[in-house]
């Protein structure tokens, strides 16, 4: 639960990635099996093709929390950043970036790197078991698999960026599977496959 002294920086944070034209999500989780897997997002930001996540640390915090799960957040995100109010002469952090906020002004002290790595098997199958399905498409035998299985075949399609984009659409979007499904046939998305000639799933950003 956040306390007194995050929730000023968040709403600090939140005002200058709108002022750059984000959309802002705070105090959210993604859209995940298992909600144990990821503790609450801070703040999520999305622009475009970007997603980003922003762990918020108050000078009473230990940064080392928000490392760990900077981490686990990688399979999901294009990047993740803390963001804190506490002095930071050096930042020796190689999975996120640091803000630093001081009263109303918030300051990118370092870059993180946009992560590009393919997920692993394990945030794959931290996934919903309909959303794995569905990446594997209408014509599969998806649907008569267990979750492992289908877990593993979606891990073997072809083209890792492809993959990391429908991971990202999944995570982020609504839940409203009936209607509103940004990798199913509603949208008329490609799929990943073994081609690397496949497109990335249309984005339809802003469903959280």
């Amino acid at each position: 639960m956040l306390g007194k002294f995050e929730e000023p920086l968040i709403k600090t944070v939140a005002q200058y990635f709108r002022r750059r034209g984000y959309r802002v999500v705070s105090h959210t989780t993604l859209n995940l099996a298992y909600r144990n897997v990821l503790s609450d997002v801070d703040l999520l930001v999305i622009k475009d093709d970007v997603v980003a996540a922003i762990e918020v640390k108050s000078s009473r915090d230990s940064l080392r929390r928000g490392s760990f799960q900077a981490s686990k957040l990688s399979n999901y995100v294009d990047y993740v950043f803390i963001a804190t109010d506490q002095k930071i002469r050096d930042w020796d952090n190689s999975v996120a970036g640091l803000l630093l906020v001081n009263e109303d002004e918030v300051v990118l002290a370092k870059q993180g790197p946009r992560f590009s790595t393919r997920p692993s098997f394990q945030s794959l199958f931290a996934l919903q078991h309909k959303c794995l399905s569905r990446m594997l498409g209408a014509g599969s035998t998806a649907n008569y698999l267990n979750k492992y299985e289908t877990a593993r075949r979606v891990d073997s399609l072809g083209d890792d960026d492809v993959l990391k984009e429908c991971v990202k659409e999944i995570v982020t979007c609504s839940g409203q599977c009936a209607s509103d499904c940004p990798i199913w046939d509603f949208t008329n998305c490609d799929r990943p496959s073994n081609s690397k000639q496949a497109e990335g799933p249309r984005s339809k950003r802003g469903n959280l």
